[in-house]
């Protein structure tokens, strides 16, 4: 309290960049943490299907983002077709090349390396 009291005082934005800022940052992630720990997550059915999707969606947004910067511009717009855009390309790349490649991968796992 007496740190965030002294950054209204003081008006020093640069204390607060360099000390306050760095302090505040990893504090914030602890809890973050506390929480996802604590919160049950399987009521929220559209942040399970994006986090599940999560990695096509990282691995293609960067792409789909140059070619519409490239062919129109970036506006409020663009940017909502962006989004849409990088999460339906995540999807349908998730189960038609990510889920076959999993279930083959198990399979094999199951087959060479369990033993029962």
């Amino acid at each position: 309290f007496l740190l965030i009291l002294s950054i209204f005082l003081s008006f020093e934005w640069f204390y607060f960049k360099k000390v306050l800022f760095l302090s505040i940052v990893p504090f914030s992630f602890f809890l973050m943490l506390i929480g996802v720990y604590y919160v049950d997550f399987s009521r929220f059915k559209i942040m399970r299907l994006i986090a599940y999707h999560s990695y096509n969606i990282f691995l293609w947004h960067g792409i789909i983002g140059i070619l519409i910067l490239a062919n129109w511009g970036n506006s409020y717009l663009f940017l909502i077709i962006y989004l849409i855009l990088s999460i339906l390309t995540g999807i349908f790349l998730t189960i038609t090349i990510e889920e076959p490649f999993l279930k083959i991968r198990n399979y094999l796992m199951k087959k060479y390396f369990y033993r029962t």
